[in-house]
């Protein structure tokens, strides 16, 4: 078969990884699902709305991509129409009704299984009105067209679209095609070098192979930080002069050997986007970089910081598809711990004023969601933007560096809530790289 045509693409490793976890869970996994929930105040255009829906679903080819298995190999095929926008209205209800019937519909949006073997839409969007001023809008992406940064993107794309149409604007909005990432793919597969093969054999050679395991039973567990992450990160790099992969790697090594472990190979989350064609495209571009993390010394956290930094950059020097890299090391599992750092503006969350309408609200429709959220103002609308816990897929830990707190997904299975709240704390130690070494002695 032909692995590219006008319409179709290979899928990327990372892909067919998803994919491979989407066969082996038959609920909606909640490592599989990208969950975001809107609530608006104001009166909502609910046609524009629509129509910005399937036109942004068109622009980025991604968000209508249609898999199926063609001779063994997953492929998307970019031909089919746009999903459209779901609409339930309730304003007839009262109150207590209507919000129980929100959120039963946001559950659904949320928990409902992609049934891509059946050529489904991989995201799903739907408006709930609750009344004349009050709405909900719930979506649901699937992470095998979408990664952070996608969903960013794709929410950024959704509401200047909009703006657009309420307003008359000329549309200015651009689009982006995620065969030409695919491609890009391909291409560094076909060109790995016997060089860059070595090189991963040798990175991993001697660290430890994560056993394959049961399903896992996943939990989320968070630590807020009051003086920010951000904060403490950049003084980190001040104070050392080494770029924040390695500060932030150098802080998760110092958690984790004070919590009784010690990493050896730790997968670092990377958005793939250092290509300027690919800043803004959506799709499941991200994936994670196996970085080695010697065992700590009595070496200074600086020193401790500028090694795990060269090791990072010596594996983004020789970078390859994740699949590439698991055969180039004979593994094929490559780490057990994964680490997101999120400190990108457009992740600036606060705190849901307390007794507002939308606390009571994200309070009875979205449990689930933090009370954190981003605020945005498209015409006369307020829209309040619920942040969801993220998961990981496959890990023992995956940290998740935002902000103002950091997010763990862990393994209830191999490790206790109490050894990972130990490990959140030890990550997040004030004046850590001021100490004289990295057990602070």
């Amino acid at each position: 078969m032909s692995l590219r045509t006008n319409s179709s693409v290979r899928a990327t490793d990372m892909q067919r990884f998803f994919w491979l976890l989407y066969e082996a869970n038959d609920d909606a996994w909640p490592p599989l699902h990208a969950r975001h929930i809107t609530l608006l105040f104001g009166r909502i255009d609910v046609d524009a709305l629509a129509k910005s829906f399937e036109r942004v679903c068109t622009m980025h080819r991604a968000l209508s991509a249609r898999f199926s298995v063609d001779d063994g190999v997953l492929v998307q095929e970019f031909d089919a129409a746009p999903p459209r926008l779901e609409l339930t209205d309730v304003r007839m209800h009262d109150a207590e009704t209507r919000e129980t019937l929100a959120a039963s519909i946001v559950s659904d949006t949320f928990d409902r299984r992609f049934a891509l073997t059946d050529g489904d839409p991989p995201f799903r969007m739907h408006l709930v009105l609750l009344t004349d001023e009050e709405a909900v809008l719930a979506r649901t992406i699937h992470h095998i067209v979408s990664d952070l940064t996608s969903s960013q993107l794709f929410n950024e794309t959704l509401w200047a679209v909009y703006r657009e149409l309420v307003e008359g604007l000329p549309s200015t909005v651009e689009g982006s095609d995620f065969a030409l990432f695919a491609a890009h793919e391909e291409s560094l597969r076909s060109d790995a070098t016997a060089d860059k093969r070595l090189f991963w054999r040798r990175f991993l050679d001697g660290t430890r192979v994560p056993a394959t395991r049961p399903k896992r039973s996943a939990q989320t567990l968070e630590l807020e930080v009051a003086d920010g992450l951000d904060k403490l990160i950049d003084a980190d790099v001040a104070r050392t002069g080494v770029r924040r992969s390695g500060v932030v790697l150098a802080r998760f090594a110092h958690a984790l050997a004070l919590s009784g472990s010690s990493p050896e190979a730790v997968g670092y989350f990377t958005a793939n986007r250092r290509d300027h064609r690919f800043e803004r495209m959506v799709g499941c571009l991200a994936q994670w970089v196996p970085i080695r993390i010697e065992p700590l010394t009595d070496a200074s956290m600086a020193s401790i910081a500028a090694r795990c930094n060269a090791a990072f950059e010596e594996a983004f020097a020789n970078i390859l598809p994740i699949g590439e890299i698991s055969r180039a090391a004979q593994r094929p599992r490559l780490f057990d711990l994964t680490l997101s750092l999120i400190l990108l503006p457009s992740a600036v969350e606060h705190p849901l004023p307390s007794g507002s309408r939308a606390e009571t609200l994200a309070a009875k429709l979205a449990p689930r969601a933090q009370p954190l959220y981003s605020p945005l103002k498209i015409g006369g609308l307020d829209a309040v933007q619920l942040s969801i816990p993220m998961h990981t897929a496959g890990a023992k830990i995956a940290i998740f560096v935002r902000p103002r707190r950091l997010v763990c997904d862990f393994d209830a299975n191999l490790i206790s809530i109490e050894e990972v709240a130990n490990v959140l704390s030890r990550f997040a130690e004030r004046d850590l790289f001021a100490k004289g070494s990295a057990h602070g002695l």
